[in-house]
């Protein structure tokens, strides 16, 4: 049986901003550094969060982080997406 992937945090400016899974710390930092994934949070931000900063935090997500971002994924599942990057609202 597969393990579940650990659910990791982005934050931007010491506040929670994009949760995501991988199967380690490593593979997070990876894809936290990813081309890919650095452009398409910059593009996101720029719309919806002008005032972030481009320097993000990784840590693992904390118990209630990771219930939004399972919530997320079940509804927004899709048999074909390869990752989901679940933006935390802020409250």
């Amino acid at each position: 049986m597969a393990q579940q992937p650990e659910i990791f945090v982005l934050d931007i400016a010491q506040r929670p901003a994009f949760a995501f899974a991988a199967d380690s710390l490593d593979g997070a930092r990876r894809m936290a550094r990813s081309d890919w994934m650095l452009l398409a949070l910059d593009r996101f931000c720029r719309v919806r969060r002008p005032g972030a900063a481009g320097q993000f935090q990784l840590r693992g997500a904390t118990d209630s982080e990771a219930a939004v971002y399972h919530d997320r994924a079940d509804e927004f599942a899709d048999p074909t997406a390869q990752i989901l990057i679940a933006h935390l609202v802020e409250s």
